[in-house]
């Protein structure tokens, strides 16, 4: 009778492992599974699709990972000079020669000195890099800028992501056209900005901060009348200052869009809240969106006292347009103790929020899903107390959801978490898959 085999990872196809290998960190394949027995050991040693995310690694783990890790094997790097991570990457790449890598795809350097980038621009400019991230530290020179502009223009690029400046721009993309399909910036000039859309005629995805309109006048607002740019169906403002105006004169270029994401700065004085002008342009300008999410804060100059009052300002996203046709709701927190109001579509987009602790504090919401359902925050990885607040406003415990209690203790506190919920009664928070304090 032949013996029945019992299914277990062990017991499954190669190709099979392979695939799951694909979901893993390098720390879990090469520091835990490698070592269970020989046929994994031997799995691991012939997989050639690692992802080396080394930005959060001990010491310890950096350079066992570093001994073990074949260069030919790597798909993607990611390395950091950050506070936890000092010296990192000028210590990766005394390792490693970047051309050991002849399988990399996707690189990030996080963190990283302007000096450093240089040299390493230099080393990959014949890569067949399709990704390339970077947030640097201190000033940008020219060969910095006209390296960038390099890689803007190679045919294998199709994602870049860099922290620029306004003005740095328009250096990055020259006059030959570029193949990039995705791009992630810091802030930009209003002509950078048609510089961008107009030398990257593939780009389907623009994420950035914001768009500074100083250099817009009069006879630039007309002459730009009648350009689009139908290339772009996903855009972000990450951080915008701009009025509801200046959006609307941006956002018409781009009447392609299927996804757009507004987030405000926290204490801008433009109002973005009106519901009825988005209705309106979205209708005229924008027939393709299917996905609205923003965040728009609000200083107020008077003092709401009542759910009715909040009401007036909910009302215009309670058409039909709003709840039946898109199928976008919204919520209005005010929190009374700092005359401001919080509009944000459902889920809140942002990954980190900010919670008040005020007794006055009103929410109202455009669905039925009520306000402190756990899924409102299904996008929020990071929630942010300040405890001088909480400890004077008497709540003295936050309550996990597996019964871990925190004491109030400090002034401020940033919890990193996978899932927020809050409790009803508004004098506990549940935090649901509690990761570390």
């Amino acid at each position: 009778m032949p013996t029945k085999v019992i299914p277990s990872l062990r017991t499954l196809p190669v190709e099979l492992l392979y695939r799951i290998l694909e979901y893993l960190d390098v720390q879990t394949i090469l520091l835990s599974l490698r070592k269970v027995c020989t046929k994994f050991y031997t799995i691991t040693e012939n997989f050639d699709r690692y992802k080396l995310d080394l930005s959060s690694s001990t010491k310890h783990d950096f350079h066992l990972i570093c001994h073990l890790i074949h260069p030919e094997s790597v798909m993607s790097i990611i390395v950091s000079d950050g506070e936890k991570t000092p010296g990192q990457i000028k210590l990766f790449f005394s390792l490693f020669q970047i051309q050991q890598f002849i399988r990399l795809r996707s690189l990030t350097l996080n963190h990283i000195d302007c000096k450093d980038l240089n040299e390493i621009l230099h080393d990959i400019l014949h890569c067949s890099l399709l990704s390339l991230s970077f947030h640097t530290r201190g000033k940008r020179n020219k060969s910095t800028l006209r390296l960038l502009s390099m890689f803007t223009t190679r045919s294998s690029l199709r994602q870049l992501s860099i922290n620029t400046h306004a003005h740095h721009v328009a250096e990055i993309f020259s006059s030959i056209q570029s193949n990039l399909q995705h791009l992630n910036i810091g802030t930009c000039t209003y002509e950078e900005y048609h510089k961008i859309l107009r030398h990257c005629p593939h780009l389907r995805t623009l994420i950035i901060d914001d768009c500074w309109m100083t250099d817009i006048g009069e006879t630039n607002s007309i002459g730009s009348r009648g350009i689009f740019y139908p290339q772009l169906i996903s855009l972000t403002f990450k951080d915008t200052n701009r009025s509801m105006i200046q959006l609307h004169l941006l956002l018409s270029f781009t009447p392609s869009l299927t996804y757009l994401k507004l987030i405000n700065f926290p204490f801008a004085h433009n109002s973005l809240i009106d519901g009825y002008q988005w209705e309106i342009f979205i209708k005229r300008k924008l027939l393709l969106l299917k996905k609205f999410e923003f965040l728009f804060h609000q200083q107020l100059l008077r003092t709401y006292n009542s759910s009715s009052d909040i009401e007036s300002l909910l009302l215009p996203f309670r058409t039909s347009f709003w709840l039946e046709e898109k199928h976008w709701f919204v919520i209005c927190d005010y929190i009374k103790s700092c005359h401001q109001t919080k509009f944000y579509s459902i889920p809140y987009c942002p990954i980190s929020f900010d919670y008040h602790l005020d007794p006055d504090h009103i929410s109202l919401s455009t669905s039925m899903i009520k306000t402190y359902d756990p899924i409102i925050l299904d996008n929020v990885h990071c929630l942010s107390l300040n405890l001088t607040e909480l400890k004077s406003k008497g709540m003295r415990k936050l309550v996990c959801s597996n019964n871990l209690i925190v004491q109030v203790e400090q002034a401020s506190y940033h919890f990193e978490i996978n899932r927020i919920g809050m409790c009803e009664t508004g004098n506990e928070i549940g935090l649901r898959n509690f990761c570390r304090v």
